[in-house]
């Protein structure tokens, strides 16, 4: 009993310290990148745990010498800030892997599978964007999060058309005078879905349709 107090004492004192870390140096703290923010959220999560583990050993010690139950408000308050985060977090890694992915596949392996699966995965983030907590929605990674699912629609059915057999060489170099960054729509090897970004085709999606 006597070590179980020792050990309660003990875990208020850390579950404080930690608490007070995670606020000063956590996923949550305003102004860094969502890069930043994803190594944050896991090493915090993970010390979380350790906590969690230690609070579970001493809620079952508790119960054991029926004493009342230590309460944690921070370690709670954590808990559900950690999730919340891991949410947005999750989504926005699958969403950048995911386009990055895409970003990369050459021109000549682009089909109308291809992009109509893509179609179907942005509706798909798109639609887990909205339902997120209302108070992640002024989130960095939140704003970068749609920006990206926003251009992924926007950029495929540009794609659609440029995949048309009637795109011809000139189309292209007439596309090229109006970009600083030029497509090498001759160069098959080189080639890739970035360079349709790169040159902003979004911006001249009107003059493409």
């Amino acid at each position: 009993l006597k070590t179980l107090k020792k050990d309660i004492k003990i875990l208020v004192k850390d579950i404080a310290d930690f608490r007070s870390d995670y606020e000063k140096n956590g996923p949550m703290v305003e102004g860094i990148v969502p890069k930043e923010a994803i190594e944050r959220l896991k090493r915090f999560d993970e010390q979380y745990e350790v906590r969690e583990h230690q609070f579970k050993i001493n809620n079952k010690g508790e119960e054991l010498f029926g004493l009342q139950h230590q309460k944690y408000p921070a370690l709670e308050k954590t808990k559900a800030e950690l999730a919340n985060l891991k949410k947005l977090y999750n989504l926005y890694s699958e969403v950048i892997k995911e386009i990055t992915s895409f970003q990369e596949m050459l021109w000549v392996d682009v089909n109308s599978d291809k992009v109509t699966a893509m179609e179907e995965a942005a509706k798909k983030y798109g639609d887990q964007c909205i339902r997120l907590p209302k108070d992640l929605k002024e989130w960095q990674a939140y704003k970068e999060l749609k920006s990206s699912i926003e251009n992924l629609k926007g950029i495929l059915p540009v794609i659609s058309i440029l995949k048309k057999d009637a795109v011809k060489d000139r189309h292209w170099e007439a596309l090229n005078e109006k970009t600083e960054h030029r497509i090498p729509y001759d160069q098959p090897e080189i080639f890739i879905i970035e360079d349709l970004t790169k040159a902003k085709v979004l911006d001249l999606a009107e003059d493409i349709d």
